[in-house]
């Protein structure tokens, strides 16, 4: 079997005030995962198309 390794999880709000943090993180990110709330997206859905 493979050996396990640690996984760090950052949770980085969309709220554009809270955005920059991601840069923080970014450089030594292996990976990104984005998440989509549709329940936030459906109202706005005018604005984004």
């Amino acid at each position: 079997k493979g050996k396990v390794k640690p996984v760090h999880i950052v949770d980085v709000p969309g709220h554009s005030r809270l955005r920059s943090k991601l840069d923080e993180f970014l450089p030594e990110a292996a990976g990104v995962i984005f998440i989509v709330d549709a329940l936030d997206f459906l109202p706005n859905i005018q604005a984004v198309a």
